[in-house]
């Protein structure tokens, strides 16, 4: 059924129907260095480039409808980027779809997952979890541990500092959306500035159901033939 809704004019506008789709995208290569916008727009043209049949808003300006969850910081390599695009034909499958965006895609820039929604699902419902992790060239010294450690374990859980060798130590964490903990905020503990002179990679590895399962939501979606 297609919905009808009311206009400024109280006359009766008629709203194609859409359906909704999950994407699990990534953000990689030089890439992670577009903002969440400019991302936004690659993603869209990219669509528009492998033929997919975008549903648009209406109005003046009508333009797809793709929607996040909260914008990412600059220069996160991110490996699971959950986004839900509404489209207005079914025929393709997910897999094709796919397959047509990731080979007009540019270079750190893919699709992994794909999945249909059921009417009025909410991305939300499913992102509960977040997993960083991030790689600096740098020694790591009692000090730092300690100080690392208790900011972290105050706004996040599941963390280690791991020294990989003389010149890497790695952190991981993972936090729920309430208690946001940006990357960049450890990056001012350690170093003193948010974006400090020095060689380091944060990453976005992937994004759970649910703090006790751990599941990742990609998971989630196929367990439950969401194809």
């Amino acid at each position: 059924m297609i919905p009808e809704t009311q206009n400024k004019n109280n006359q009766t506008v008629t709203i194609p129907e859409h359906f909704s789709y999950l994407c699990k995208a990534t953000k990689t290569g030089v890439l992670r260095f577009l903002s969440h916008r400019e991302w936004i727009t690659a993603t869209e043209r990219t669509m528009r480039r492998a033929s997919f049949p975008l549903w648009f808003t209406q109005g003046f300006h009508p333009k797809p409808k793709l929607t996040f969850s909260r914008a990412l910081p600059t220069g996160l390599i991110s490996q699971a980027i959950y986004f839900v695009v509404r489209l207005s034909k079914t025929e393709l499958s997910t897999g094709e779809l796919m397959k047509s965006f990731n080979a007009k895609s540019p270079r750190g820039l893919k699709i992994k997952g794909m999945w249909q929604m059921k009417p009025g699902e909410k991305i939300n419902k499913y992102l509960d979890l977040w997993s960083f992790r991030i790689l600096i060239k740098d020694q790591l010294d009692d000090k730092k541990i300690e100080e690392i450690t208790q900011m972290i374990q105050k706004r996040a859980f599941d963390d280690r500092c791991v020294i990989l060798d003389k010149s890497f130590f790695m952190i991981e964490y993972k936090t729920v959306e309430k208690k946001w903990l940006d990357y960049r905020d450890i990056m001012q503990t350690l170093y003193g500035e948010r974006f400090p002179r020095l060689f380091y990679l944060p990453i976005l590895r992937e994004v759970y159901l649910k703090r006790e399962s751990c599941i990742p939501v990609s998971d989630v979606f196929d367990l439950h033939g969401r194809q």
